[in-house]
């Protein structure tokens, strides 16, 4: 159960879940689509980070010493045609936009580790963001769509990339092992980390300009601070809890 849990990345499909669910609670009255969005959404991360366990396999054998025995065979196959058929299914009971949206989503993701964007530097972690952005569009335009809605994307994709740079810095050994260009084979582990830093409070400072999104900053804060203790488990934690944790803030606001 552990393998096939970290085979999906199950925290990494809240986290994704909760970005497409607070921009649907931004923008939509609350209805059942939510919970269709929410689904399809985690399906659909499930699909693009298991398909990515098959083509990592280099990478994490040097990282974590073994492969998942998910990663390869006809069982691990079966289970990503799952999860892509199960976020399909969901999405049909999105607005037209919002499903166009979602494909672009799932196909971008698929794409990103068929033609293994991480091998060209610093595109992987603006391709991740532009991913994130996707998904908040998906949820924002569930029922509907305005120009408006455009505005809020860069917390999203800054996002994204926060969570796709600290990857790269807890990957390292197995990137460089593998020959792949991401910032810290390039740069260093502690320079990365002060690009990382800058995101970071890059983030909170949007978060703040965008009102909807400022829960998220006392989880910046905490992420700034065990970044520079180097407690790479806990500052994963303080990202991931981020969005997945807002959708609650944005219902207590709205209800108050």
């Amino acid at each position: 159960m552990g393998e096939l849990r970290r085979f999906m990345r199950v925290e990494t499909g809240l986290f994704v879940s909760g970005i497409a669910v607070s921009g649907f609670l931004a923008f939509n009255r609350m209805s059942w689509a939510v919970l269709f969005l929410a689904m399809a959404a985690f399906f659909s991360s499930a699909a693009i980070y298991s398909y990515n366990h098959r083509n990592d396999t280099a990478e994490d054998l040097v990282n974590n010493r073994k492969i998942n025995r998910f990663a390869s065979g006809r069982k691990g196959a079966c289970i990503i045609l799952f999860f892509i058929s199960a976020s399909f299914f969901c999405s049909l009971f999105l607005s037209s936009f919002s499903f166009a949206v979602y494909a672009a989503s799932l196909l971008s993701g698929m794409l990103y580790s068929a033609f293994r964007i991480k091998r060209l530097y610093f595109v992987k972690n603006l391709y991740t963001g532009f991913a994130f952005s996707l998904v908040f569009l998906m949820g924002e335009t569930a029922s509907a769509f305005s120009y408006e809605m455009l505005g809020y994307l860069p917390v999203p994709f800054l996002s994204g990339i926060v969570l796709n740079l600290l990857g790269d810095i807890r990957g390292y050994e197995g990137d460089r092992a593998a020959g792949l260009k991401t910032l810290p084979v390039m740069l260093g582990v502690e320079k990365s980390g002060y690009v990382l830093q800058a995101a970071v409070w890059s983030l909170a400072l949007l978060a703040l300009y965008y009102s909807v999104f400022i829960s998220i900053i006392p989880f910046m804060a905490l992420l700034s601070f065990f970044l520079a203790r180097h407690d790479m488990k806990i500052t994963r934690a303080c990202i991931l809890l981020s969005f997945a944790t807002m959708p609650l803030f944005i219902m207590v606001i709205r209800w108050i």
